[in-house]
């Protein structure tokens, strides 16, 4: 039976920083955020694009698992917050990759979403169909939440990506 494990992992997050006290304007404060949340900062992008978050994690990602862009053959982006509606941040991220052998798509499914890409993922390699699946969370949730609003203590940006692939040892998925 052909199992599925995460063969490479990678992250990327914007370097701009915005700490607690930001938010004391609406009512907020660092100590609340941090004792019930556990949040003492997020990144926010200045610029970067849903699919460049993507693009620098999923990259790092395929050279943590020792692979070439080559051998990618599937895409997944869980994300929220694409570029634009069409075409996908898959689709982008294929592009800023130059992942000729791989298809790509998205899944809109928020905070489930990463999860979904990975089910997906591992029920295209069980059957044969891909072998080296790239599944990417990503968001630039700074572009779209009210930040005069209590609830945008919540949100940051950045992506994490895994490249998925198969294994006949008794390990993974």
């Amino acid at each position: 039976m052909t199992n599925v494990y995460i063969k490479g992992t990678g992250s990327y997050v914007p370097t701009n920083v915005v700490k607690n006290s930001y938010f004391d304007s609406i009512g907020s404060s660092d100590e609340w955020i941090f004792s019930k949340l556990g949040i003492k900062e997020r990144r926010i992008s200045t610029g970067e694009a849903t699919s460049d978050l993507a693009y620098k994690a999923g990259l790092i990602a395929i050279e943590n698992a020792n692979l070439s862009v080559e051998e990618i053959d599937l895409i997944i982006v869980a994300t929220t917050t694409p570029d634009r509606p069409s075409p996908s941040c898959a689709c982008f991220v294929q592009d800023k990759l130059k992942a000729i052998n791989a298809v790509a798509f998205d899944i809109s499914a928020v905070c489930s979403g990463a999860l979904f890409t990975m089910a997906t993922a591992v029920q295209f390699i069980k059957t044969g169909m891909y072998k080296n699946v790239l599944v990417i969370g990503a968001d630039t949730f700074s572009t779209i939440i009210d930040w005069e609003r209590r609830d945008a203590v919540f949100f940051g940006d950045g992506a994490g990506a895994m490249v998925l692939s198969p294994t006949h040892e008794d390990k993974g998925f």
